[in-house]
C-alpha cells in the first residue's frame, strides 16, 4: 500500500586555531599486531596506552600498534602556508582503540599511510566548522588503502546556537574521500569498512570516487570496497561514480533498517543488500543491484540497470507506479531455494528492457501480507522472446484465490477472478485505550509488538452489512494502514476556524500493525518524530490518493470518515492525562466502551 506520509564541543580551541573478486586486503581488529616500521622492520613494542596529544603522536611516529587512548586527546596543529590544516598521518596496520568514554577530536584532516587502519571503540570525532567564514576541514582520507571502523562514534555536535563563533552547521560530521590531501601519492586498495556501529556513526558523505575538486585533492579513480552495516548514519550521498570498478556491501540483521538511502554509481558499480531493508532508497546510475538474504529495497527511483533477486528478498517498487529496469532481471536460479519477491503498486507495472532469468515471486501491496490484483491485467513486460511463462509465479495466497499468472508476447498477466469487494460500509471500534505512554509503543527493530496492551480493536463491513475477515483486512486491503487511516490534532479536527486550514503541523507518525496470531487487534507503533498531545484516529471508508499536507487536505475527506477515536499520548516530559471522555460522530460506530487495557498497564 502507497503511504502518504517514512557532548563535547572544541568550538573554542577551534576558534583560536583558526585565526593562526577485488576486495582489498584489510585488518582484523584486535589482533595482536607487530606493525612494520617505515624501513620495513618489525617494531620493537606490541602497543601503547596514551593519554596526551604528545604521546599520541610519538606513539604514530613510532609505528605503535595497538594504541590504546585513555581520556580525551585532541589532535591536528599543523597548516600549510595557506592557513589550511594539514592531515594527521596514521601508519600501515595501526590498530587505534579506546578505553572507556575515550575520545579523539581532530581539527585537521586524517589521512592513511598503508593498508590495514583500524578504529575500535572509541569515538573520533572532527570539529573543524564554519565558525567565522572558514572552511572546514573534516575529512577521513584513505589514500586509496583500506580502514575499519568498528564501533566508532563520529558525531560532534554543530556551534550553531553561538553565533558566528560556533557557525552554522547543526552536526559536524565527517567526509571519507578514498584520495587523499593535496600533493600526495594514493594506492589502488581503497576500501572502507564500517561495522558495529553505535547510533552516532555519522557521516555527511562517503566519495570512493572523486576528482580533485576545488581544494586540490589528489583524486581516486580506481577499485574501491564499501563494506557499511545497518546502523551507520550516512546524510549525503555513498558516490562511486567516478570509480573503474567499485562494490558497496550494506548488510545487516534482518528487519535493520540502513540508514544510508542515497547511492550514485556507474556501470561498473555494484550495490548489494543482505539481511537488511533499505527504504525509500535513491539510486542514481547503479549498474547492477543485488537484493539476497531476505533483504528489501524500496526505492524512490523509477528506474535500475541490472538487478539480482534472490534468496528471499524482495523488490517493493510500491513508492512508483511505471518501474523500468533497462538491463537485466535475474530471479532465483536454484529451485530449491526460497524465491526473491517483486512487489508492485496495484496499479503498477515493470517493463524489463534485457532478460530475464530464474523464477521470482510477484504480488501487490506488500512483501508479507500480498495485496489487491486487477484481474486481466498486464503488469510485467520484457522484450518479446526474452522471458517465459515461470520466471515471474504468483504468491500462493493468490493461487488459492484462482489467480494465474500468464505469459505471452513478452507479457505477465494476471487471470482469475477478482477478490471480494473491497467497499466499506462501516466500521465499528470495539475497544481502543483513551491514553497512551508514547515511550512503551516506540516501533521494534524487528517488527514484535511494542506493547501488547496498546491496541485497537476493529471491525469492517462490506456493502451487504457482512463482517471482513481478518485475513482478508491483513492479506488484501490492510484497512488498518495509512492509505486508510488519518491520525490528526483534535483541537484542529473539532475546529471549524479558517486560520487552522492551513496548518501543517497536524499529523501524528503512530501507526498501527496487525499480526496473524492476534485476530481483530491493531497494534500501536510510534515511529521516529512521534510527539506528545491530544490525537483523533480517523477512520475512512476509502484508501486516498496524493499526499495530505494541509488540515484542509483532511478536511476535505470528512465524506469517507465513518468512525473516530480519540486518543492522548505523554511521555516523560509530560503528566499522564486524565482519560478524556470519548466523542463519537457516527451512530453505532462504537458499540461497546474500550476494553483494551491503557497503555502502562499489563494485559
Amino acid at each position: 500500500m502507497k503511504r502518504t506520509i517514512k557532548q563535547f564541543v572544541c568550538a573554542v580551541t577551534a576558534a583560536v586555531v583558526m585565526f593562526g573478486g577485488m576486495h582489498a586486503p584489510m585488518a582484523v581488529c584486535g589482533q595482536d599486531y607487530r606493525p612494520l616500521s617505515a624501513a620495513g622492520r618489525l617494531a620493537d613494542d606490541a602497543g601503547v596506552t596514551v593519554t596526551t596529544r604528545g604521546e599520541f603522536m610519538d606513539a604514530l611516529q613510532q609505528h605503535k600498534s595497538p594504541i590504546t587512548v585513555q581520556g580525551l586527546i585532541s589532535i591536528g596543529e599543523d597548516a600549510d602556508s595557506d592557513g589550511r590544516m594539514l592531515p594527521v598521518m596514521i601508519p600501515e596496520q595501526t590498530v587505534i582503540q579506546g578505553a572507556a568514554g575515550s575520545e579523539i577530536c581532530s581539527r585537521a584532516p586524517i589521512q592513511l599511510q598503508g593498508d590495514g587502519v583500524c578504529f575500535k571503540d572509541i569515538r573520533l570525532t572532527f570539529e573543524s566548522s564554519n565558525a567565522l567564514g572558514s572552511v572546514p576541514h573534516r575529512e577521513i582520507f584513505l589514500a586509496g588503502h583500506s580502514l575499519i571502523l568498528d564501533g566508532v562514534n563520529t558525531y560532534l555536535e554543530g556551534g550553531g546556537d553561538l553565533g558566528p563563533l560556533g557557525g552554522t552547521e547543526k552536526e559536524l560530521l565527517p567526509t571519507v574521500y578514498a584520495g587523499g590531501f593535496s600533493n600526495t601519492l594514493v594506492s589502488e586498495n581503497a576500501s572502507l569498512t564500517v561495522k558495529n556501529s553505535v547510533s552516532e556513526t555519522m557521516f555527511q558523505a562517503i566519495y570512493m570516487g572523486h576528482g580533485s575538486g576545488s581544494d586540490d585533492k589528489s583524486s581516486y579513480m580506481g577499485r574501491a570496497v564499501l563494506n557499511l552495516d545497518a546502523d551507520a548514519t550516512v546524510r549525503g550521498v555513498i558516490d562511486t561514480s567516478q570509480n573503474s570498478q567499485a562494490e558497496i556491501n550494506l548488510s545487516g540483521a534482518e528487519n535493520k533498517y540502513a540508514n544510508a538511502k542515497s547511492f550514485a554509481g556507474n556501470e561498473n558499480t555494484t550495490l548489494t543488500l543482505s539481511k537488511i531493508t533499505a527504504e525509500s532508497a535513491e539510486l542514481e546510475n547503479i549498474g547492477t543491484v543485488v537484493i539476497q538474504e531476505n533483504a528489501c529495497l524500496s526505492p524512490k527511483t523509477a528506474t535500475l540497470n541490472n538487478v539480482v533477486l534472490k534468496s528471499g528478498a524482495c523488490l517493493d517498487f510500491n513508492a512508483v507506479t511505471d518501474a523500468a529496469v533497462t538491463g537485466n532481471f535475474a530471479g532465483e536460479e536454484n529451485q530449491k531455494a526460497e524465491k526473491g519477491i517483486l512487489v508492485l503498486n496495484t496499479n503498477g507495472s515493470l517493463t524489463v528492457r534485457g532478460n530475464v532469468t530464474g523464477t521470482t515471486q510477484f504480488q501487490t501491496g506488500h512483501r508479507l501480507f500480498p495485496g489487491v490484483l486487477l484481474a486481466d491485467r498486464s503488469y510485467i513486460f520484457a522484450n518479446t522472446g526474452s522471458g517465459t511463462e515461470t520466471e515471474f509465479v504468483l504468491a500462493q495466497k493468490y493461487i488459492e484465490s484462482g489467480f494465474e499468472m500468464n505469459y505471452h508476447a513478452g507479457a505477465w498477466t494476471v487471470t482469475g477472478q477478482p477478490v471480494i469487494s473491497a467497499e466499506i460500509s462501516s466500521i465499528r471500534i470495539l475497544g481502543a485505550p483513551s491514553v497512551v505512554d508514547l515511550r512503551k509503543i516506540v516501533q521494534t527493530e524487528d517488527g514484535t509488538v511494542p506493547d501488547e496492551s496498546a491496541y485497537f480493536e476493529i471491525t469492517w463491513y462490506d456493502e451487504n452489512g457482512e463482517e471482513f475477515s481478518y485475513d482478508d483486512v491483513i492479506d488484501y486491503y490492510m484497512f488498518y494502514e495509512d492509505d486508510y487511516v488519518i491520525r490528526i490534532r483534535t483541537d484542529y479536527w473539532e475546529s471549524d476556524s479558517s486560520e487552522i486550514l492551513d496548518r501543517t503541523d497536524w499529523f501524528l507518525p503512530v501507526s498501527l500493525s496487525a499480526f496473524p496470531d492476534s485476530p481483530g487487534k491493531y497494534y500501536l507503533a510510534a515511529c521516529e518524530g512521534a510527539q506528545p498531545g491530544d490525537y483523533t484516529f480517523l477512520f475512512c471508508s476509502e484508501y486516498f490518493e496524493g499526499e495530505l499536507n494541509t488540515v484542509a487536505d483532511v478536511k476535505a475527506l470528512k465524506d469517507t470518515v465513518l468512525a473516530e477515536q480519540r486518543v492522548i499520548f505523554y511521555d516523560q516530559d509530560t503528566e499522564e492525562p486524565e482519560k478524556p471522555e470519548h466523542k463519537h460522530s457516527y451512530e453505532a460506530v462504537i458499540t461497546r466502551e474500550p476494553t483494551c487495557m491503557e497503555a502502562g498497564e499489563k494485559t
